[in-house]
């Protein structure tokens, strides 16, 4: 499983995200990198944040400044790749460059995605 917290500090003005990634899979999980997203029928990533490879039962933390994140409404995409291919997951949103959850926490199996906002 691959796990990843992402804490926003948006009710104190910040425009941060604090982001933890755990690799909780059998497996090594490559390309993990996080987007902002503008659109919905038509991607259009305006910010990312790379954390690699993760080896299996190992975790990163990284601050993810989104201080040029645009003045509209959009969400994240999670991309990463196991063994078995690349896998895509949109998650979250924001509005008018808001941030409006606190903290989400994405867990990744083989084949399950699961995302919690905390």
């Amino acid at each position: 499983m691959l796990a990843i917290s992402i804490a926003t500090c948006n009710k104190s003005g910040s425009d941060e995200l604090q982001v933890v990634v755990e690799n909780k899979t059998d497996q090594e999980v490559e390309g993990v990198k996080l987007y902002t997203n503008i659109g919905y029928k038509h991607h259009q990533y305006t910010d990312s944040l790379v954390f690699g490879t993760l080896r299996m039962k190992s975790d990163s933390s990284q601050v993810w400044s989104l201080t040029h994140l645009p003045k509209a409404d959009g969400g994240f995409v999670l991309k990463y790749t196991l063994k078995s291919g690349p896998r895509e997951r949109e998650f979250g949103y924001f509005t008018n460059g808001n941030l409006l959850d606190d903290k989400y926490h994405i867990i990744l199996d083989k084949d399950t995605v699961l995302i919690l906002q905390e």
